[in-house]
């Protein structure tokens, strides 16, 4: 189907093919001077949004409940300016679920240097199985005072050392 066609089949269903990019760019109340009077749903949408941005949520909430029979795309849109929907929802965000319990994330944390988020993993997991002496034990570790930043990087790598001398067997 050529374009011309395409356009006029969008028209014809209450749509537009662009919106003007150039509004975005405009204060609010500019955007609205200038949407005003213009036909079709996608500049709805926008008026909508800037009266929104201005605080005058009734007449958003007008402009968009008389909008009927929009394609899809448009149609999400809308439901997601209205109130009660998407970002405007009331009410905080619900908190992130906590990540599982485990030996590898909370040694992730101790590499990362956040001792406090390590050792709260460990203690989660000594909830889950109250005989784990390891993870009993590195907790403790992680609940001491930190060495100087110096001793520990040294420290670290006498490790190291010691681990490859074992393995070598030197």
């Amino acid at each position: 189907m050529p374009l011309g066609e395409r356009l006029e089949r969008l028209r014809s269903a209450g749509g537009e093919p662009l919106a003007p990019l150039w509004i975005e760019a405009l204060p609010p109340d500019e955007a609205l001077a200038e949407l005003k009077g213009r036909e079709g749903a996608v500049f709805r949408l926008q008026e909508a949004r800037f009266l929104r941005l201005l605080g005058r949520a009734e007449e958003a909430h007008g402009i968009l409940e008389s909008l009927d029979a929009l394609p899809p795309g448009l149609a999400r849109l809308r439901d997601r300016l209205l109130p009660g929907a998407g970002a405007d929802r009331p009410g905080p965000e619900p908190p992130a679920p906590e990540p599982p319990a485990s030996r590898k994330l909370a040694e992730l944390y101790a590499a990362q240097g956040d001792r406090e988020a390590a050792a709260e993993v460990y203690r989660r997991l000594l909830e889950q199985n109250p005989g784990d002496e390891a993870a009993r034990a590195r907790l403790r570790e992680l609940e001491e005072e930190p060495a100087e930043p110096a001793v520990a990087v040294l420290q670290a790598w006498l490790d190291r050392v010691r681990q490859w001398r074992r393995a070598l067997g030197v």
